[in-house]
């Protein structure tokens, strides 16, 4: 964010303080207590309509003059009292703002972009903004395009992309910060068109990424070296400290853990490891968040222990602050992060200043200011989580926890079953119920999201979330320690194998509770409608046990009534298709056969397993397929009222075999196959040749046959 996007946040944070002093407080509401809702809601809801609508239906500059002009009236209405038109231009104007930042941000507004004009046949200069990434035939570099060299110099074209290098025996010479002369083969990026994928396409836009192109190592040129010298000084601290991670963990998993629950940075992450986090519902842990932040002013406050009295508890803040903005900047400023630093910025402000804090309003105040520095990470699922969490732990977590202990509110006061439970047969520690009331509570609201995104619920997540939040803590102090003396070999060399011990423990119960649990709570498919019937069951059902309000009930009966309505005529539609699908594998042929909840494989290359696994999966979650039917490959199939056959080196030389559709993996003569087959439409599976789909589908035009290539056109589904 530059400068004047600074400023004006600043401004903006300035006038609705000064708007909301002014604003009628009634406690009844709660976005009376919390008034920076009134300003979220709308700001959120411009920045979700320009993702969601074709962009430039209406130019940038018209949304920041109707974000102005509504700010004027809202200033002469605040004057006057007349607060019903007041809050209707309130909400025009940050609706508008956030259209108009959103815009600001995107970098197709700039007129140099690369994306305008692209030269295939001059060079690029791009600089590496990250650590490159091996993938199982590429490196994949992310970069930052500076300008373009042709004949008459170099012309700056701003942009973002990523360049996959093939991989050869010879290890990567790159590394961050490198500057690198690139062909002008840049392409779109696209999705692969599966079914249920995940939009990458759409990610990468978001965030400014839209190009790409693959080279052989051949064609590029190293133009400068970076020197550690000339690299800030947070990414001077965050490669230092990459460097300590794989010295002293290497060859162990728990040195990609560390990497990214410390410095943010995946590049190692073990991707069993991750799944595992996943599925028993603490892959938070992984991202960098607030329990970092509290680790980091966990140790600033023991430093500080000596100064006890509560007159100088601001000290520790006003240290804390730079040191924990320092080091979420070094970690790579990720949306959970920044959301934690600001919140504790805002907390300590509170403190600092002597006031008292309100959590709900300091949330949706970090949220407001974020956007507006990254309007993307709206659409983030971690800044969904994260958000959502923090969110439920300040709304929930006082009446959960007051299950237990004394009544601190109405309407939860301690049960009795509960607390025998609790404390007579599990013999939770006071200290550690606070930890399970917290996971209970967090997982109020994320768990519609888990569901809605990685269609799993984590029925072990109380169990979890406990040892997580123990494991973490642990291993965050250990390694902060080992990173502050790895000049002692031997000290820092004894802590790293307490981290490895820990790390293996802990993996051991995960892979326990990761088993523990019905298959069928991993392949759970919630549609966004059924999403937001859940969260209003949810909703009704809180306000009525916090405010005994019967009406309530009947809202949340009704909402989940409809939500079972839906999931039943889903269910019924699912049972009764069945499918046959081509998925654009890279270089593989992968065919499955879908009969309800069960699948069988026609086709597949056993050499690629792992990555067609990953293509798969999202469609067998998406379509509740959860039953694998071990069979033999296939090369006929009939579905549809129609046969398709998958013909390769095989094919007979003589007679005919009449198909509908015929499956090509490799190199084709369709005029043989026309005479033998005689199709209706040839479909190249993803292992066939990609420089030789243009011919292939020149030949099928010349027969009079309908060419489908999934690496151009995405998966092919059939429907019966």
């Amino acid at each position: 964010m530059d400068t004047g996007i600074l400023i004006a946040v600043l401004y903006i944070y300035a006038h609705i303080n000064t708007i909301m002093g002014r604003w009628p407080a009634h406690k009844a509401h709660f976005w009376e207590i919390a008034p920076f809702f009134r300003v979220l809601l709308p700001f959120a809801a411009g920045i979700f309509v320009y993702y969601s609508v074709p962009q430039w239906v209406v130019p940038i500059g018209v949304w920041a003059l109707l974000a102005l002009g509504a700010t004027v009236v809202c200033w002469y209405l605040l004057r006057h009292s007349r607060h019903a038109v007041f809050f209707a231009a309130m909400q025009v104007a940050f609706f508008s703002a956030g259209m108009a930042i959103t815009g600001y941000n995107d970098i197709r507004s700039r007129p140099q972009w690369m994306g305008h004009d692209i030269h295939t046949g001059d060079m690029y200069v791009a600089a590496i903004t990250g650590t490159p990434q091996e993938k199982a035939r590429t490196w994949k570099l992310p970069v930052r395009v500076l300008g373009r060299v042709d004949a008459h110099g170099v012309w700056p074209t701003p942009g973002n992309a990523f360049v996959y290098l093939r991989r050869t025996d010879a290890p990567m010479l790159y590394r961050k910060g490198d500057t690198l002369l690139l062909p002008g083969r840049w392409e779109q990026i696209r999705d692969a068109g599966n079914p249920f994928e995940f939009g990458y396409a759409a990610y990468c836009a978001r965030n400014n990424i839209r190009h790409r192109q693959w080279c052989a190592g051949n064609e590029v040129r190293l133009y400068a070296h970076a020197t550690e010298t000339q690299l800030p000084l947070t990414e001077r601290m965050h490669q230092w400290s990459m460097r300590q991670l794989d010295k002293y963990l290497a060859g162990h998993r728990a040195r990609g853990l560390l990497q990214a629950m410390l410095m943010g940075d995946e590049v190692h992450l073990d991707g069993d490891l991750q799944r595992a986090y996943a599925e028993t519902g603490i892959v938070h842990i992984i991202a960098i968040s607030g329990g970092n932040v509290a680790v980091f002013f966990i140790v600033i406050s023991t430093l500080l222990g000596w100064l006890r009295h509560k007159r100088y508890i601001w000290v520790k803040y006003v240290v804390a602050m730079p040191i924990v903005w320092f080091y979420v900047l070094a970690a790579g400023a990720q949306p959970s992060a920044m959301r934690a630093a600001a919140m504790f910025s805002l907390l300590a402000f509170g403190i600092i200043m002597r006031r008292n804090s309100n959590s709900l309003n300091e949330l949706f105040a970090t949220a407001f200011l974020l956007l507006c520095a990254e309007p993307a990470w709206l659409m983030s699922i971690g800044f969904q989580l994260s958000f959502a969490a923090v969110l439920s732990i300040i709304l929930f977590y006082p009446y959960v926890y007051a299950w237990v202990t004394v009544r601190t509110r109405p309407g939860f006061g301690p049960n009795k079953v509960v607390r025998f439970i609790t404390g007579r047969i599990l013999m939770l520690p006071a200290k550690l119920w606070k930890v399970v009331a917290m996971s209970i509570a967090a997982e109020i609201l994320i768990a519609p999201l888990v569901i809605y995104y990685f269609h799993t619920f984590p029925l072990m997540f109380i169990l979890a979330n406990a040892a997580a939040y123990l494991f973490m803590s642990f291993v965050l102090m250990q390694s902060m320690v080992m990173l502050a003396l790895s000049g002692v070999p031997v000290i820092a060399g004894t802590i790293a194998a307490a981290i490895k011990a820990l790390t293996d423990f802990f993996g051991s119960i995960v892979a326990i509770l990761q088993n523990t649990g019905p298959l069928a709570l991993h392949h759970i498919s919630l549609n966004t409608l059924e999403t937001l019937l859940l969260y209003s069951a949810v909703a009704d059902l809180a306000y009525f046990l916090v405010r005994r309000y019967k009406p309530a009930v009947f809202a949340a009966v009704g909402a989940v009534c409809l939500l079972l309505v839906s999931l039943m005529v889903h269910e019924w539609h699912l049972l009764h298709q069945r499918r046959l699908i081509v998925y654009n594998t890279p270089h593989a042929c992968h065919a499955e056969l879908d009969e309800g909840t069960y699948y069988t494989i026609l086709c597949t290359d056993t050499a690629a397993t792992t990555e067609i696994q990953g293509i798969t999966t999202p469609a067998h979650m998406g379509w509740s397929m959860w039953h694998y039917v071990a069979s033999p490959p296939r090369q006929v199939c009939h579905i549809a009222g129609k046969t398709l056959i998958f013909a390769d080196s095989t094919v007979p030389a003589t007679g005919s075999f009449p198909a509908y559709y015929v499956v090509v993996q490799q190199e084709a003569d369709v005029p043989r196959l026309k005479q033998i087959f005689a199709p209706h439409t040839i479909i190249a599976a993803g292992s066939y040749p990609r420089g030789k789909l243009a011919l292939l589908e020149q030949s099928c035009r010349e027969q009079g046959i309908v060419c489908y290539s999934v690496a151009n056109r995405g998966a092919f589904v059939l429907v019966d």
